[in-house]
Parts: C-alpha cells; structure tokens; sequence
C-alpha cells in the first residue's frame, strides 16, 4: 500500500498522540496511585480519559485564539475576556475528568474521584498555560511569515516579464492515489491549514503541502489577493463585502463561504476594485 506524503504525516501525527496519550496516561496513574489507594488499571484508564477531553479542549482553545481580534476591543476587555477563557477552560477540564472519573470508577467511589478535582485543577491550569505558549510561538512564527511576505526584495524588482513566467495556470494535487488538476481560474479562495493550505472551488476542496507564500507570489496578482494573513481570494469569486467587526470586512464568496478580511487586506481589496 502506497500511502502520499498527507497520508503518512497524518499516520506518523495519531501514532505520536498515541505514545504520547500512553505516557501521559502511565504518569498521571502513577501519581494519583501514590494519594489514594485505587488500582492502577482504573487510574491508567482515567489517564486516557483524561488526555483527550484536555486535547479535545485544546483543540478548540486554538481555535478560538486563531478567530479571536483583540485588537478592536478596549484595554479592559483585552485583559477580561483571557482571564475568562482561562478560568472557564480550566474549569471545564477539571469537571470534565472529574466525570470521566466518575464513570470509571462507578458512584460508590464518588470520594475518591472528589478527591482527585485539585490535582487536576493544577494539571489543567499547567496544560492551558503550555497549549497558549505553543499556539503564541505558532502564531509569531506565522505573523514573521506575513512580515517577511510584505517586506520589500530583490525579486520585488524583477521586471513584470519575468514574474509572468512563473504565474500559475493550475495546480496538480495528489491524493493517495488519486492526482488532482485544479485551474488557477476555478479557485475561489485559498485558507492556510499548519503546514498545508487548502483550496477552495465552487464545488470542492483540495488540501496541498505548500506554504501561502508560494501561492501569492505565483497565482496571478490581477485574479488573486491576499486579504488577511490566513486568506487569498479570487477577487472575481466575490459577491459581497460588509462591514465586520470595528476594523474588519467579511467577504461573501461564489460558493457562499464567507471570510474575514483585515485592514490592510481591504484597503489592498479596493485599490484592486478601484473603490
């Protein structure tokens, strides 16, 4: 079986959370075995409860740092809404192992599983404050990404001849055994996705190993504009623009996906649109 290069990173991605979940499993039924006299297996099993409710939560803390804008609000609520998300991630992991436990254990064992919510307060709190230094460095590392992308190169003064051969006409996208060929034309916008982007058509989507970099210096400039650091668009998939936000714009697209738009991307947008 001969697996693409999505495919086997996918695969080598669950085989890693797996060891991982094993080891975190071994350590938290280890500790816990040494506060209260419950058999290990009960514990190990809690263990691994436990590791995907906070991975799921993790999951979507990301998320939620991804599509939040601090920028437009106040000072205030740039410092109240953080401590809330902590305060409600935090207590949401604990009373969700806490009734993992429970169901493991079974309600005779209601004391026991009580006396395990403080230590997993404490590893909650740990694991919020490791999941937000890791999605802060990912999210540097992208916005270095977007300065470097803005800042002005050599190529920059390449003549327009030159940069012409390099405009992309379509796109060849393999999936396991499968190869895709998407026309430049037909995509309708593009989201980055880690190391991957995904391509958006009117009636598909396509996932391709490339960095946003790459496609907005290849795809043809009069078609396609990057209007936020997550977002190109093709400009002429656009049905309409409204206000969102205080600073930024949502996009109405062909295939009726909408996407945000950020100050700068829109003031490029409607230089492009002449507006």
């Amino acid at each position: 079986m001969n697996l693409g290069p999505f495919s086997f990173k996918v695969l080598s991605y669950w085989l890693s959370l797996l060891v991982i979940c094993l080891v975190y499993a071994s350590m938290q039924a280890w500790g816990f075995q040494a506060m209260l006299s419950l058999p290990f297996g009960d514990l190990f099993v809690i263990g691994i409860l436990d590791f995907w409710i906070f991975a799921g939560l993790g999951s979507l803390l990301e998320k939620a740092i991804r599509y939040s804008d601090l920028s437009s609000l106040s000072i205030l609520y740039r410092v109240i809404n953080p401590i809330i998300m902590s305060v409600l991630w935090i207590a949401t992991g604990a009373g969700l192992t806490y009734f993992g436990a429970l169901l493991v254990l079974g309600s005779t064992s209601q004391g026991a599983a009580e006396s395990m919510v403080p230590m997993k307060v404490f590893i909650a709190f740990l694991l919020y404050i490791l999941m937000v230094v890791h999605i802060a460095n990912r999210r540097s590392k992208k916005d270095k990404e977007v300065l470097n992308e803005n800042a002005p190169s050599i190529a920059d003064a390449n003549s327009e001849e030159d940069a012409d051969k390099d405009v992309l006409e379509q796109i060849v996208i393999k999936t396991g055994q499968k190869i895709h060929v998407v026309l430049a034309d037909d995509i309708v916008y593009i989201q980055s996705d880690g190391d991957y982007v995904q391509l958006f058509t009117e009636q598909s989507k396509f996932l391709k190993e490339e960095t946003m970099k790459y496609f907005e210096t290849h795809l043809s400039p009069s078609t396609f504009l990057r209007v936020h650091r997550s977002y190109i668009v093709n400009i002429k998939k656009i049905l309409r623009i409204e206000r969102y936000e205080k600073r930024g714009q949502l996009l109405t697209l062909i295939n009726g996906h909408k996407i945000k738009a950020s100050e700068a991307g829109y003031k490029k947008l409607k230089e492009v649109l002449n507006v």
